[in-house]
């Protein structure tokens, strides 16, 4: 998934998928495997900000706006949770 603000990309490990997409300025992150939990990390400090838990399905998709502030989230099938 690409927009002309964030850049996702798709990420194999041998257990299990990670999906992870970043803010147009890298200051943060978001990352999520296969327990579906999201998490939103701050880049400069390597800390966690946020852990977004609750989702239901397999995360297939996570997406930040423009200005970083929402974070949007495609899970199966065909869902999308979209937070703040």
């Amino acid at each position: 998934m690409r927009s002309s603000r964030s850049t996702c990309k798709l990420a194999s490990s041998v257990q299990r998928n990670q999906l992870m997409c970043r803010t147009h300025d890298n200051a943060k992150f978001a990352s999520c495997g296969g327990d579906k939990v999201v998490f939103i990390w701050d880049v400069p400090s390597g800390k966690v900000l946020r852990r977004l838990s609750g989702h239901f399905g397999k995360i297939n998709a996570l997406a930040f706006n423009t200005d970083a502030q929402i974070l949007a989230s495609g899970m199966s099938p065909y869902i999308v949770g979209i937070g703040s």
